[in-house]
């Protein structure tokens, strides 16, 4: 059974209150965040953070109704809620039983930001999220959402074009939207989920907040839909999602504006899938302090076909920046992250410029390692202060592939690197490049990423592109999906020394 981890969150000023126009009462708008200060004594030579946890409790006497779910509750199964009458200020509490809900869910709410719809697990004693699986769910009496043979758990979508707005969800395990799955709908038929489903969809919705969820053995675990805007993905874990026979899956996919991930764990993709783990052709995509692992290309950023993206001044950039990234070892291209779209030809590339900062980057590969992909010469990016370390003899580092130009400073490297390949056509600015055999982290074994304080990397960060100071970097990625407090922007990669 799954494990709940501690759900973080750094944009609760964009919550305000919670009912009445009056701020929660338990995170005052005025507030900051609590900070343990009692850290455990760890020696001269390690790390001492400062962890910050940004819990979301919602207290049952600010809203209007309360549903709960659940053995010995009000309702025995998520299926029991009027989900298509909810209005804002209704909280749902679905709580943790010991077999999965086998239970379809359709969430339409357009509540409001200081009413909002909250739907939410309680977990066990120990921890452990309810879980919601599509395996032989059924539908509820009045779910009018269409595709349900793509999804699980949705968002938006209702036949009636209705637009889901100020919806948190929260603490729970979705699972089980792949072909061989089957559920029942309204009319007793039994339907197979089909090659695109997706353990949540987001299908059209405004100032959505997604925390602390655990998206797995889907052919998609979140799938966001052009037509939705201000998403928050935050403290999530998505993985051993994909398909082995189809290539368009992968653990999230986006495309949207707005959206943000954060303290969020992108683990390991159903063995022997093809595909990305995180693939995005949003417009303003901030994607900061998450930790991604497994074997495909980590980080596809691609171009939309979608006029209101298109359209949209924010998909001239893309933020990157405190991330860990461990490039797979068996990913056939060797690439790390693609920005604009693969090579050839194509009406949709992403344009403009992709920031990529205060990251730590690690390549376990045997052979060659492309940091990044510049599909034609409209892609830009900006480099630095980043860690890229690649271990090994035998490895060689490229900075750029394709075409495009990059602008890198303020950089750690493997000694063993080359800036573009022989003929290419793509340029390298470089500035303040650092090199060395080990960068020296904490614990590389057991991936402990931290920097010892007689690091290489310490003390040789740069001032950030003027582009990026609306982005300050105040955190670190705290193993896992947490977060803990970042002093300084002095050393290199996704965590100071």
């Amino acid at each position: 059974m799954r494990r709940l981890v501690p759900a973080l969150f750094s944009v609760l000023p964009l919550l305000g209150g919670c009912l009445g126009g009056e701020p929660n009462p338990v995170l005052p708008e005025d507030s900051e965040p609590a900070i343990d200060t009692q850290q455990p004594d760890t020696g001269p030579d390690e790390p001492v953070e400062q962890e910050v946890p940004i819990a979301v409790e919602w207290d049952p006497d600010d809203f209007y109704s309360v549903y709960d779910v659940g053995p010995d509750q009000d309702y025995p199964s998520p299926c029991d809620i009027p989900w298509a009458s909810l209005q804002g200020g209704a909280l749902v509490r679905i709580h943790w039983q010991q077999e999965p809900y086998r239970c379809k869910l359709a969430i339409t709410t357009d509540a409001y930001e200081n009413h909002p719809l909250v739907v939410m697990g309680v977990p066990a004693e120990d921890g452990s999220l309810p879980v919601i699986t599509g395996e032989d769910a059924v539908t509820p009496d009045d779910l009018d959402s269409l595709s349900q043979e793509t999804w699980v758990v949705q968002i938006g979508g209702s036949a009636q074009g209705d637009v889901a707005a100020w919806v948190w969800l929260q603490d729970l395990a979705i699972t089980g939207a792949r072909p061989e799955n089957s559920f029942t709908e309204l009319n007793g038929a039994t339907t197979h989920y089909t090659n695109n489903a997706a353990a949540l969809r987001i299908a059209q919705g405004h100032n959505l907040h997604l925390m602390g969820l655990e998206l797995y053995g889907s052919h998609t675990g979140l799938f966001i839909e052009a037509g939705s805007e201000d998403i928050v993905v935050s403290s999530s874990w998505l993985h051993d999602n994909g398909s082995t026979t189809v290539n368009a899956t992968q653990n999230a996919y986006s495309e949207a504006q707005n959206v943000t991930y954060e303290y969020s764990r992108f683990g390991q993709v159903l063995e022997g899938s093809a595909g990305s783990n995180l693939f995005d052709r949003s417009a303003g995509l901030v994607l900061r302090y998450n930790w991604f692992e497994g074997e495909v290309t980590p980080l596809k950023l691609h171009g939309s076909g979608e006029p209101a993206i298109t359209e949209d001044p924010g998909y001239q950039q893309a933020m990157v920046y405190g991330n860990v990234i461990i490039a797979p070892v068996q990913e056939s291209t060797g690439r790390v992250v693609v920005y604009g779209g693969d090579a050839g030809a194509s009406a949709d590339r992403r344009p403009g410029t992709l920031y990529f900062f205060d990251n730590t980057v690690i390549s376990q590969r045997p052979a060659r390692t492309y940091l990044l992909m510049l599909a034609t010469p409209d892609q830009h990016a900006e480099l630095h202060n980043n860690l890229v370390y690649a271990p090994g003899e035998e490895h060689e580092l490229t900075i750029l592939a394709g075409e495009g130009q990059v602008v890198m400073s303020d950089t750690w490297l493997s000694e063993s690197y080359q800036l573009v390949p022989i003929g290419s056509a793509g340029v390298v600015l470089e500035d303040r490049t650092t090199t060395g055999d080990e960068p020296g982290f904490a614990d590389y074994d057991n991936l402990d990423l931290h920097l010892t304080l007689d690091s290489p990397c310490q003390g040789l960060g740069g001032q950030p592109a003027a582009a990026t100071s609306e982005h300050p970097v105040e955190y670190q990625y705290l193993k896992h999906q947490r977060r803990a407090l970042r002093e300084t922007r002095e050393d290199l990669g996704a965590y100071e020394g």
